[in-house]
């Protein structure tokens, strides 16, 4: 039913709409292929809680995203922890930044999902994290993106030309 194209709310209300269990059951899955590795089905089905929202998945996300596996999808799953906006998952998406540029630099989707999952979630934690993360230390569009979800890009001098090069 999923098939191997993209998952957007369409199919995700036809999968829930032929299956109506699935909502239940979703986080079952998830944790079943998280264990065996099958990240590329892994993936796939956390789209699908991204439009589903079955009960508590973050906790589930966070631990892939964590698991710093090769095969995970690290900027949909900021993103949709985001979306979810469980803020258990500010510090699973700060460790997310600090591996991510712990080695080879800025990616410029990572820099754009960070701060905006941070800035979705919200909350004095992750309000704090993003204001971490406009100090210097980091790359620039890096900063500049947390800067402007925190509606301070201005204040900190930061060019918008510059930061989109």
């Amino acid at each position: 039913m999923i098939g191997s194209d993209f998952v957007g709310q369409e199919q995700a209300n036809r999968v829930v709409e032929s299956f109506p269990a699935v909502p239940s059951v979703l986080d079952g899955w998830l944790e079943r292929l998280m264990a065996s590795g099958d990240w590329l089905s892994f993936n796939k089905l956390v789209n699908l809680a991204a439009y589903v929202r079955p009960p508590g998945p973050g906790e589930l996300l966070c631990r892939a995203l964590d698991s710093r596996a090769v095969s995970v999808n690290r900027e949909d799953m900021v993103e949709i922890l985001g979306e979810l906006g469980d803020t258990a998952s500010v510090g699973s998406i700060v460790r997310a930044i600090h591996s991510e540029y712990g080695t080879d630099g800025p990616h410029y989707n990572f820099c754009r999902r960070c701060p905006s999952a941070l800035a979705a979630i919200g909350g004095d934690d992750a309000r704090r994290k993003l204001s971490d993360v406009t100090g210097s230390g980091w790359p620039n569009v890096l900063r500049w993106y947390a800067a402007v979800e925190l509606g301070i890009e201005e204040d900190l001098g930061f060019d918008e030309d510059e930061m989109l090069r």
